[in-house]
């Protein structure tokens, strides 16, 4: 119970999904899921 626990948080202590660092893992696990929008960014004209 507890390794399932640790491998879906981060070591840094941040909460993130497996699901969603194996798909972006790009970036920086220390930024969070609350850094970048869960949108993309929608023109204010149109």
């Amino acid at each position: 119970m507890e390794a399932i626990l640790a491998v879906r948080r981060p070591a840094d202590g941040g909460y993130r999904p497996q699901v969603e660092t194996a798909l972006e893992p790009e970036l920086p696990r220390a930024a969070g899921h609350e850094v970048r929008p869960r949108c993309p960014p929608r023109p204010l004209t149109g």
